[in-house]
């Protein structure tokens, strides 16, 4: 006798049932894939560190240092993707830790360094948090190295606010400012060039910096298109 295939007949439930698997199998790959990807960049990290210990050359440190401060914020995506139940992560969770990060690498457990997170509460797909984690390291990264040079403490504050177009990311600080002359467009630093490069290609906006009486601040918005594959909010602020 052959099975109802009407849509609520045993043989409807059993596609259901086997899509519901397939799907189950999907994302435990994907997880265990972004978990590997974690594992790999951490372990390519460690020996670019050991190489740092031994490099004769300052000039050849800094940039092996600043290549593992990338890694490290790439593995910190891919590690909160492979946590997530879907493709997603917290915007705000993940400003968190990838400036995080940034200040324990380069101040260690100092207090006099402070780094406020604000904004909207939402996920993003795993397409961008990568990206967005470099960009956020980056002009973090440059916040301690150039603007707090030679301060005693300082503040860098990251928000990452809903607009109608899409999200607005801004980050600035509290130091010594940009030098007299600065644009983005004529700078050729590795690290700019990296920004912009991000900013532009992958997160399809523009990189600007923001005219203010202290310190330096920066800002571009990631428009909806590419965040409107999985617009949600979480149910609980962080």
């Amino acid at each position: 006798m052959e099975k109802r295939t009407g849509p609520n007949g045993p043989a409807a439930e059993e596609r259901e049932q086997a899509l519901a698997r397939e799907i189950r199998v999907k994302d435990a790959l994907i997880h265990e894939v972004h978990h590997r990807v974690k594992n790999n960049l951490q372990t390519v990290e460690s020996l670019m560190r050991l190489h740092i210990r031994r490099c004769p050359s300052e000039e050849a440190r800094s940039v092996l240092v600043e290549a593992a401060g990338r890694l490290r914020s790439m593995a910190i995506a891919h590690e909160m993707l492979s946590e997530a139940t879907k493709e997603q992560v917290d915007v705000i969770e993940l400003a968190r830790r990838v400036s995080q990060q940034v200040k324990t690498s380069m101040c260690g457990d100092s207090s006099r360094f402070c780094i406020t997170v604000t904004g909207t509460p939402r996920l993003i797909p795993g397409s961008v948090s990568v990206s967005l984690a470099l960009v956020i390291a980056e002009i973090t990264c440059n916040s301690f190295e150039h603007g707090f040079a030679e301060e005693t403490q300082g503040n860098v504050n990251i928000s990452l606010k809903q607009t109608e177009k899409g999200l607005r990311v801004t980050i600035g600080d509290d130091g010594c400012g940009l030098p007299s002359g600065f644009t983005i467009q004529g700078q050729t630093s590795m690290g700019l060039t990296l920004m912009r490069t991000l900013v532009e290609d992958d997160l399809r906006s523009e990189l600007e910096e923001v005219a203010t009486p202290i310190g330096a601040c920066f800002t571009f918005e990631i428009p909806n298109l590419i965040l409107n594959e999985q617009n949600q909010t979480p149910e609980e602020e962080q």
